[in-house]
């Protein structure tokens, strides 16, 4: 599969319309692109600026060549003001991938542009400006894992004697970066025996799947309004799962403990995964997988 990097800056904003009259304007901006609400990101929120907020704030994405080509592929930026009793819709910007990347290219991939905020047909609501830069073609190797489900663990039972009840979502990590951190939504009704459906995306280079220190890790808590409570976790290697899978077909089904320190285990942890084959990068750049992760049903069924 092919695909480029795309560094994107939110920088600021200017003559934004008046949402507020009482209070201060506090801006922030959600970004999607392609229409796909599991890419979301958003900037802070600007605590000063009012209708001439400035974030400078970078967003990164690996997005595919076809993605990029497609001219209905759209990079959405959404305008809104932050407040208690609901955040209010100021107004946003559409443009699409291809032309950004068409009017980049000359210029080496990267451009510093400013567009209007519209809401709807109405005139401008002020203008946006942000940053972007598409990085060199890549050619990846296409890895899945599939994550599963949970089952027996005890989930927070201090909450649940409280008429609390306790919705498990785990945080996914690999070899300890922060930044590829991702999480499942929350399982609001299984308790001590969640079930998500859920699949996450990585790209891992190929030297990290060959280390024995790149761990999976795969952190389990409880969802509550007074802050999240740790439940427990599961710590893989990546090569280890990848050594196991390979007579399979780069394919397994596996349980694991959910562990909290040295205690006793907590329940089990079960994901699926599958690897693809390895491709070349051009250009001589580090291999990479793409890893999906996909939490099963109570059943277990993929």
């Amino acid at each position: 599969m092919e695909c480029r990097k795309l560094e994107l800056t939110i920088i600021s904003a200017n003559d934004l319309r008046e949402v507020r009259r009482v209070f201060k304007m506090k801006v922030y901006a959600k970004v999607f692109i392609g229409g796909n609400q599991e890419m979301e990101k958003r900037t802070p929120v600007d605590n000063h600026g009012q209708t001439n907020p400035a974030w400078n704030y970078t967003m990164k994405y690996s997005i595919s060549e076809s993605w990029l080509q497609h001219h209905g592929t759209m990079l959405v930026i959404k305008l809104y003001c932050k407040r208690k009793l609901g955040d209010r819709y100021i107004g946003e910007v559409h443009q699409p991938l291809k032309q950004l990347y068409d009017y980049a290219d000359p210029m080496g991939g990267s451009a510093v542009v400013w567009f209007p905020v519209l809401i709807g047909s109405v005139e401008s609501q002020g203008k946006l400006c942000f940053s972007y830069r598409f990085g060199e073609k890549l050619l990846v190797r296409v890895v899945q894992f599939d994550g599963s489900k949970a089952d027996q663990y005890s989930c927070c039972h201090r909450v649940s004697r409280c008429n609390l009840q306790p919705t498990p979502s785990p945080l996914v990590f690999i070899g300890g970066n922060q930044e590829m951190e991702k999480r499942t939504p929350v399982d609001k009704h299984g308790e001590t025996n969640p079930a998500w459906n859920y699949t996450l995306k990585y790209s891992i280079s190929e030297q990290w799947l060959q280390h024995h220190g790149t761990m999976l890790v795969i952190k389990l808590y409880c969802k509550r309004k007074l802050g999240d409570r740790y439940i427990g976790e599961v710590h893989q290697s990546l090569k280890q799962l990848y050594d196991y899978a390979y007579p399979f077909g780069g394919n397994a089904v596996v349980w694991f403990p959910v562990q909290k320190g040295s205690a006793e285990s907590q329940g089990q942890l079960c994901f699926s995964y599958r690897f693809g084959e390895k491709v070349a990068i051009e250009k001589l750049m580090l291999a990479e997988n793409i890893a999906s992760f996909l939490v099963t049903g109570p059943d277990g069924a993929l």
